[in-house]
């Protein structure tokens, strides 16, 4: 028993070193193998590159995009293949055929409806009186582009880089606009129409004499920006947030501001008829010579606020927190402020007929 016991435990560990030796050996092929493949490819960055041609993907990030040079496209290869869209019953794939970039061309007039252009580039390009109908943009470059008076009508622009884009008398009607920046764009005169914005950035834009009806900026951030003589109704804008803003002169009808911080804004001659302020942050914030009748301010909080002639009968204050508050010459007639936490509430020759507390 004992010689049969040492008999298999002597060939168990010849076997272990019989594996043992394969492993050695195999590790030494792998470490000449990876020698002889970098001997061959030189340097990392050769090797990077192949990996990269593996992964075979037609993606481009916005950083990329920004650094193509001039495209060297004629205009008129782009205009034999929109030519072909329009005969055709089914959308075109531009970027598949003619590549993304299409920037620094003189591209004014043409019709891109029906096409389907994925991250294409357009930076510095001349588009003014262009068509988008039914188009397929996400992720598009429209930086440095001049888009006047072109229209939008049913497009997917998600995603995209209107920077410094000028937007002068376009029209954008039920287009797809999420999580775009507008940083610098100029929307002077356009008139946008049951679309969706949300979650984008609109930093130092133009928005003078805008029209906006129907359309979404929730989670949205506008800052640095005069806004004068614009048409906004039944807009929302809720969870968003404006730092530095002027609007003046202005006609907003039924806005939704619903959980949105204000700081530093001034709202001036201008009407903000039925607007909803509910669960706001405001501070800092001045309202002079403003048609405000049915607005509701209830749960918001209100710091270092100051209304100055302005009409806000029919307010609502309610479970509201104020602090801080200057109120000079208005009408505040048949208000509620009932629950509401007023500190250093500072009311100057107004009307609180009717109001309640």
């Amino acid at each position: 028993m004992q010689f049969r016991f040492l008999k298999n435990t002597l060939k168990t560990i010849c076997k272990m070193k019989f594996l043992l030796s394969v492993a050695l050996s195999l590790c030494f092929l792998l470490n000449v193998y990876i020698n002889v493949a970098i001997a061959e490819d030189e340097t990392p960055e050769s090797v990077l590159r192949k990996f990269k041609l593996m992964q075979n993907t037609s993606k481009q990030s916005a950083d990329d995009v920004t650094k193509i040079k001039k495209s060297n496209l004629a205009r008129n290869e782009i205009q034999d293949l929109l030519n072909s869209a329009k005969n055709s019953n089914q959308p075109i794939n531009i970027v598949e055929s003619l590549g993304q970039n299409l920037s620094g061309l003189d591209l004014s007039g043409l019709d891109f409806s029906n096409t389907i252009m994925y991250h294409a580039n357009f930076s510095g390009s001349n588009m003014d009186d262009c068509t988008f109908g039914n188009t397929f943009l996400e992720g598009a470059n429209f930086s440095n582009t001049s888009l006047k008076r072109t229209t939008f009508i049913k497009t997917n622009v998600s995603r995209s880089n209107f920077t410094k884009a000028n937007l002068t008398n376009a029209k954008l009607s039920k287009i797809y606009a999420k999580n775009s920046i507008f940083a610098s764009a100029n929307f002077q005169n356009a008139k946008i129409f049951a679309s969706n914005f949300s979650n984008s950035h609109f930093n130092n834009c133009n928005l003078d004499k805008s029209k906006i009806v129907k359309s979404k900026f929730n989670y949205s951030l506008f800052e640095d920006i005069k806004i004068t003589e614009v048409f906004w109704d039944l807009n929302f804008f809720s969870s968003s947030k404006f730092n530095k803003i002027n609007i003046a002169n202005s006609d907003l009808q039924a806005i939704d501001w619903d959980n949105s911080e204000f700081t530093e804004a001034i709202f001036e001659d201008s009407i903000i008829f039925a607007s909803n302020f509910q669960n706001a942050k405001l501070s800092n914030m001045t309202f002079n010579q403003i048609n405000a009748k049915a607005i509701n301010f209830s749960e918001a909080k209100l710091s270092k606020v100051i209304i100055n002639k302005s009409n806000m009968n029919y307010a609502l204050f309610q479970d509201s927190e104020i602090s801080e508050f200057i109120v000079m010459l208005c009408d505040f007639s048949s208000s509620n402020f009932r629950r509401g936490k007023l500190t250093n509430f500072n009311f100057y020759s107004g009307n609180l007929k009717n109001s309640t507390f």
